[in-house]
């Protein structure tokens, strides 16, 4: 888990119940990577490939036919 959900003693409770006892549920710090830090990170990495012009292959989430750039590099003024 990350985000805010990891902090939710509820919802982890919940997820744990229905996944059952063959799983566990934790919080990605578990893992080495802060749980609120996890979206930053992401953002940061994706930022990170538009900069070396690194297309994706996004085609099992959006339906897409071939790697894409993702966002744009605008140059201040």
């Amino acid at each position: 888990m990350c985000g805010g959900g990891a902090r939710n003693s509820a919802l982890l409770q919940r997820i744990q119940c229905l996944l059952g006892e063959s799983f566990s549920v934790l919080a990605t710090d578990h893992y080495g990577a802060p749980a609120d830090w996890v979206e930053a990170m992401l953002l940061a990495w994706l930022a990170k490939m538009r900069l070396e012009n690194q297309a994706l292959d996004l085609a099992t989430i959006t339906g897409s036919t071939q790697p894409v750039l993702l966002g744009g590099v605008f140059k201040p003024f």
